[in-house]
């Protein structure tokens, strides 16, 4: 694929970007269904069904609590490094020209997703 230069190279270049999308948002998918069986059973030890915004002493003082902010912030984790920087990575790959390769945008996600850990990047994540 050549690189970008015209609105018909933009019409090209979104088939991979939503190939990419498409696999990993079924990747997501089953992740969270596994993050969301730890998130019940972890709710259910404790006889809870749901947490409000009234609970934070739950949520700060049992180790239920302290699972479920783990998976939330598990859950953000991965759709950064899954869905938007796989995303990001396959439409650079387009930019220069290179074939758009969903394995490797699987492999470098997680390695990009460091770049989300500065203190500027936390405020764009939060």
């Amino acid at each position: 694929m050549h690189p970008i230069k015209s609105i018909q190279s933009y019409w090209q270049a979104l088939p991979p970007i939503i190939w990419v999308h498409l696999v990993m948002a079924g990747l997501l998918t089953v992740l969270g269904k596994g993050l969301k069986k730890a998130a019940a059973w972890a709710l259910l030890s404790d006889g809870r069904v749901a947490v409000t915004t009234g609970d934070f002493q739950f949520l700060f003082t049992t180790w239920q609590g302290w699972v479920l902010m783990l998976l939330a912030i598990a859950a953000v984790y991965l759709y950064l490094a899954f869905d938007l920087c796989s995303t990001i990575l396959a439409a650079n790959d387009i930019i220069k020209g290179k074939r758009v390769s969903v394995i490797t945008c699987l492999k470098k996600a997680p390695r990009f997703i460091k770049s989300f850990l500065c203190p500027e990047d936390i405020v764009i994540v939060a």
